[in-house]
């Protein structure tokens, strides 16, 4: 197998997830810093803006999307897929996959650049231009790194929201701490992507000053971060679903659907009104600023809503003839089983490395108000990238 290149970025989750990955799939990969030189010459070609990370293939095929990139490579490379096999344990992974990447990751990555600012965008800079000189890239450097806490406020992050911040990180680790002091991977006995997910948040933290007060005494975690950074050897253990420490591994899953899911269904309502604002365009806005929960901390993206329908299609695709009593019980304990009715107003699509909109509206069967309300309700109550710096600052996906 020709060995695929992977473009990328410190301290970006994203960047860490993809690399951890393609180890666990045993996928042959060269990786090359996102020099300015590089993102100019191999990342915007492809992409038309800047972003990692970027995976490139022998025969020039690339995917930016990590969520994408599991979906090609799983359905392709030779070995065991990180998604797991069962419609249960499939459900559930994207669930916690999604809540790791779209809710925590950000809170992570808020978290290192609040704090650890100067060296973070030190760190980047150098990765970026290693070419030049020192007092020139202290100048880069402070121009990147108001750059990128400028894209977090865009984003509605605020450094008064850090307490807050801070306690849900914790309350996460906590959850994963407890199943996996029980189980040696989030889902059985070998790694899925929600522990690729999970794994990067971690990388990330790592070089924040409060990674000790987060991460005090969750043996469990520093012993599974152990496992996912060792040697991986030739034989793998299929991933399968494990009996195992099932209360644990369900609690995790209803936390991560607790705060994903609302966040999600908000932003599949906040691109039907934007469709509706802006007829006939099909590329959405990186985020919308007018989120319907004021007391939220990020604005709502369109790959909360993408994600969300992939999840609405997974379950339906499990209906049609495959429907297991797993699968089934997983819905009701976690009160989603409205999310089989769901059927966005206005879809959302991965096209050329970005999100757009399916220009089909789809007005009938789309999911009524009572679905919308009755998943939030259920949740609720179970619950209770110009410039070169600016260039470098899109790669910090926050």
């Amino acid at each position: 197998m020709r060995a695929y290149t992977l473009i990328s970025a410190p301290d970006t989750p994203a960047c860490h997830k993809v690399r951890s990955y393609l180890r666990w799939r045993n996928v042959p990969f060269i990786e090359k810093s996102a020099t300015s030189l590089v993102l100019r010459s191999e990342v915007r070609p492809r992409l038309r803006r800047i972003d990692v990370p970027l995976l490139v293939a022998a025969d020039q095929r690339a995917w930016s999307d990590s969520r994408d990139l599991v979906d090609a490579l799983d359905g392709s490379v030779p070995g065991t897929p990180l998604r797991p096999s069962d419609d249960a344990s499939d459900i559930e992974t994207m669930i916690v996959e999604s809540w790791l990447d779209q809710i925590i990751a950000p809170a992570a990555g808020f978290m290192l650049w609040t704090g650890d600012a100067e060296t973070a965008s030190a760190r980047l800079t150098l990765s970026a231009w290693p070419e030049r000189s020192g007092s020139e890239r202290e100048r880069l450097a402070r121009m990147v790194r108001q750059r990128i806490l400028d894209r977090f406020t865009n984003l509605g992050f605020q450094p008064d929201q850090l307490p807050g911040l801070e306690t849900q990180l914790r309350n996460a680790l906590v959850q994963a701490d407890t199943l996996l002091r029980e189980t040696d991977y989030l889902f059985g006995g070998s790694p899925t992507v929600a522990d690729c997910s999970l794994f990067a948040i971690m990388l990330t933290l790592r070089e924040s000053a409060g990674y000790g007060a987060l991460t005090g005494k969750l043996d469990g975690l520093a012993a599974w971060q152990d496992r996912m950074a060792g040697p991986i050897g030739p034989h793998r253990v299929t991933t399968t679903r494990s009996e195992k420490a099932p209360a644990a591994r369900a609690k995790l899953v209803h936390h991560a659907a607790t705060e994903f899911i609302p966040v999600a269904i908000q932003a599949s309502m906040a691109v039907a009104k934007w469709a509706d604002d802006h007829p006939g365009q099909p590329v959405l806005p990186n985020s919308f600023q007018d989120n319907p929960e004021p007391a939220a901390s990020r604005a709502l993206r369109p790959a909360d809503a993408w994600l969300l329908e992939r999840l609405s299609q997974r379950i339906r695709r499990t209906e049609r003839g495959r429907q297991t009593d797993e699968a089934d019980n997983t819905l009701d304990r976690l009160n989603l089983t409205a999310l089989r009715n769901f059927k966005p107003r206005r879809r959302v699509e991965r096209r050329n490395y970005r999100f757009e909109l399916d220009m089909v509206e789809r007005r009938e069967g789309s999911v009524p108000d009572t679905v919308i309300r009755q998943v939030l309700q259920t949740m609720d109550k179970v619950g209770q990238d110009a410039a070169a710096t600016g260039d470098v600052v899109n790669m910090v996906d926050p």
